[in-house]
């Protein structure tokens, strides 16, 4: 089985069932979006990166409509020592392994154990209790819809990121040392949900050599341009789409999908690491600390019912495990959320964009990793390395 085969068929397994290294310089402009009414064509290049966030923050769905987040407001200003963002890694997903933490899925029925996640994630748990309280025999509906709210604000979300060339706008800004700005040729970043994932899935096989053996459409050679749809559909809902680039075919009547290889140029851009620029590890124990008091209370109530030393999960997330083992599949699993319920936007960044990457400070001054990070520059002032 090939390595991108390999790839893609773990992702489908996971899926939830709904330069010149003397001079410092950076890269702006990197994270890309889809915009509405608009074919965005895109090719991407590399390998993607599967995250799995919890929206922790506030939500505004842009229509006056809103929910408040699961942790203290207090807790997102960035001058408070319990800093946390408002969309922070799951810390029961190894971002660096790509994949579930020990014992959080089982590959052979494809099923996820929500009590074994809550040993690594806060907000998980606090998935887990709630999705346990809504099955209790003889409980009341408007108990129930309380904990299916909590269920789906602490549901963890999928996305996918990717290194690719922006077609219609294909260059991003450098600065270089001396503070000057000029535009380049450059890779960004492009974050998918779970809708677009799936048309671009689809792509893969349909364009395949056979029905079992996808296309990688990010091949240097034979991969695709893909055009990605955003259209607004009524109740606040926004719906993906995604075809591979058609042309005039040149040898006869009507259009074929060709190709498109990378030009050398293209070929000679280095892919950004997603995993530095988004895997930033967060304190589990600042999360649990920062949670709402009835949030807490639940999750107190429930360890102290089953016996479970809080401090058992209050380790960063970017701790790396071994491989899942098989687990018992009599737990209830991870809850998609409702569909009438509005979700958070699918190209979303996984952090903050100014927040600092998980290796800040870690690298000497010019390190090749550093070309392509937007915060060079600020890494080595604040580091000493300036």
């Amino acid at each position: 089985m090939s390595d991108f085969k390999d790839r893609l068929s773990k992702t489908q397994q996971r899926r939830p069932t709904r330069g010149d290294s003397s001079s410092r310089k950076r890269f702006q402009g990197i994270f890309d979006k889809i915009e509405y009414s608009k074919k965005n064509r895109r090719r991407f290049v590399g390998k993607w990166l599967e995250v799995r966030t919890h929206s922790v923050g506030p939500q505004n769905f842009g229509d006056g409509r809103g929910q408040p987040g699961l942790l203290n407001p207090a807790s997102h200003d960035k001058q408070t020592e319990g800093y946390v963002p408002k969309l922070i890694n799951c810390g029961a997903w190894d971002i660096e392994r790509q994949d579930w933490k020990k014992g959080c899925f089982n590959y052979e029925n494809k099923h996820q154990n929500q009590s074994e996640c809550a040993k690594h994630c806060v907000v998980c748990k606090l998935n887990y209790v709630a999705n346990c309280n809504k099955r209790i025999d003889g409980i009341d509906e408007a108990e129930k819809k309380k904990w299916d709210l909590i269920s789906q604000r602490s549901y963890p979300r999928t996305s996918y990121k990717w290194n690719c060339i922006n077609r219609d706008d294909p260059y991003v800004e450098l600065q270089a040392e001396d503070g000057t700005k000029q535009k380049v040729l450059g890779l960004k970043v492009l974050s998918l949900g779970i809708q677009v994932w799936d048309a671009i899935e689809a792509i893969m096989y349909q364009y395949g050599d056979s029905d079992t053996e996808p296309l990688n459409i990010a091949d240097p050679q034979n991969g695709l341009d893909i055009i990605i749809s955003k259209e607004k559909k009524s109740g606040n809902r926004t719906d993906y789409g995604a075809e591979a680039l058609s042309q005039k075919n040149p040898n006869g009547p009507g259009f074929i999908v060709a190709p498109s290889p990378l030009t050398e140029e293209e070929s000679a851009l280095v892919p950004h690491d997603m995993k530095i620029l988004l895997g930033k590890a967060v304190e589990q124990s600042k999360v649990r600390a920062a949670l709402l008091p009835e949030y807490l209370e639940v999750i107190e109530a429930w360890e102290e019912e089953a016996g479970i030393d809080p401090s058992a999960s209050t380790g960063a997330t970017s701790i790396r495990v071994a491989a899942p083992q098989k687990v018992e599949e009599d737990e209830p699993s991870l809850d998609e959320p409702s569909l009438d319920e509005p979700s958070l936007d699918d190209d979303t960044p996984s952090l903050d964009d100014d927040e600092n990457p998980a290796c800040f400070g870690a690298y000497e001054k010019n390190n090749a990793q550093c070309e392509v990070c937007p915060v060079s520059e600020k890494c080595n002032q604040q580091t000493g390395k300036a």
